[in-house]
């Protein structure tokens, strides 16, 4: 035998071809990252942001739909829903509220175009889902929009603009560095200003936009072609929830009895101060203002160390098939109760303060917080 019979060749592999409505895709995706940049922040052009997002989702959709994805309940809800939380910053005037309403909008694309990709449907794997549409995908395929830009029906002319564009890129930055340093001269700075005329402002929402752009078509990218979707799956996860459960059920128990007692004797203590709330009976030497606002932030505040209390027990405590053991549904209940009985009177101290004063903007924002805590 030869030796050279022993090296066989690879053949190589076909690069990837895109469809048109594929290329469209792209555009639409490089169109939408200019105009975020456009929008942002989205406090000053509201309107112009939740157009943008109606744009994405839809065109988005429209694209998935004639090339044969079939759009089943579940995308859809996710699509209707980071719509509607995108019009909040166009009805309310709230700079945190609309910071994470938009904010979940324009996230929450990148797991909408996994899931029509990917046939996703809701599951308990829903964190895992969006953690890898967000944090994985985003970067398994980031050339991925050059091929589809340019790509169109004939593959050739794509190299060869993707090799003009990457002549560009190499001279971009040393370009521009020449033309600050030689703009001294007033007659030449007038000469390029007449020629390109290009605000500095579009110019950085153009660079800005190449990176957001790559990022969200690779999410499309890698998963119609499955890349990435192994670096973090449902067995691993479950082989890591197996390695931290490391909490018995008798120190998972003595963890939970002195704050259950800590409790206890708060509710024995303040009862009758508490009890008023539902009673209608103002307690002496305090205002409307003082009663509703006595203790409110302290009640959230352990609202949520309640809530962390039950997800670490959960995460850590052992059990012997995949079914919750009694000792946590005990200790979550007991919880979820003194948690209730905490808001609840918040919350009957701050009815009867717009029972008396009206309603204001922030005493809607404090008792929509107070009720979403209670969920």
């Amino acid at each position: 035998m030869n030796a050279n019979d022993l090296i066989t060749v690879q053949p190589k592999e076909p690069s990837r071809t895109y469809k048109v409505p594929e290329c469209i895709l792209a555009w639409l995706t490089y169109l939408c990252a200019y105009l975020f940049c456009c929008a942002f922040p989205v406090g000053n052009r509201s309107l112009g942001g939740f157009l943008l997002i109606v744009l994405l989702y839809t065109g988005t959709a429209v694209l998935f739909a004639i090339m044969g994805t079939k759009l089943r309940p579940y995308p859809v809800a996710v699509g209707i829903s980071a719509v509607l939380l995108a019009a909040v910053p166009v009805i309310s005037a709230n700079p945190f509220l609309n910071f994470f309403a938009y904010g979940y909008a324009v996230f929450t694309y990148l797991y909408f175009v996994y899931v029509l990709s990917g046939k996703k449907r809701f599951s308990d794997m829903l964190l895992l889902d969006y953690a890898r549409a967000l944090f994985i995908l985003p970067f398994r395929s980031l050339g991925a929009i050059f091929r589809a830009l340019f790509m169109g029906r004939g593959r050739g002319g794509a190299k060869v603009i993707g090799r003009v564009l990457a002549g560009f890129a190499l001279t971009l930055i040393p370009t521009l560095i020449v033309a600050m340093l030689l703009s001294y001269d007033s007659s030449f700075s007038n000469i390029l200003a007449g020629i390109f005329r290009v605000e500095p402002g579009n110019l950085f929402r153009f660079v800005f936009a190449t990176p957001l752009g790559m990022a969200a078509f690779s999410v499309y990218a890698s998963a119609t072609d499955g890349v990435g979707e192994n670096s973090i799956t449902e067995e691993r996860l479950h082989a890591t929830q197996n390695r931290i459960r490391v909490l018995s059920p008798v120190t998972a128990l003595a963890a939970v009895l002195p704050l259950s007692f800590l409790y206890v004797v708060f509710f024995i203590s303040q009862w009758k101060y508490y009890i008023s709330g539902f009673t209608g009976v103002l307690p002496e030497n305090f205002s409307y203002a003082e009663y509703a606002r006595e203790g409110f932030f302290q009640l959230c505040t352990v609202s949520v160390i309640n809530f962390l209390l039950i997800l670490t027990i959960t995460l850590l405590l052992k059990r012997k098939d995949e079914r919750p053991p009694l000792i946590l549904k005990l200790i979550t209940v007991v919880f979820s109760v003194f948690t209730l009985i905490l808001i609840s009177t918040a919350i009957s101290k701050m009815v009867r303060y717009i029972n008396r004063f009206c309603l204001t903007q922030m005493r809607v924002y404090a008792t929509w917080f107070m009720l979403l805590l209670a969920v």
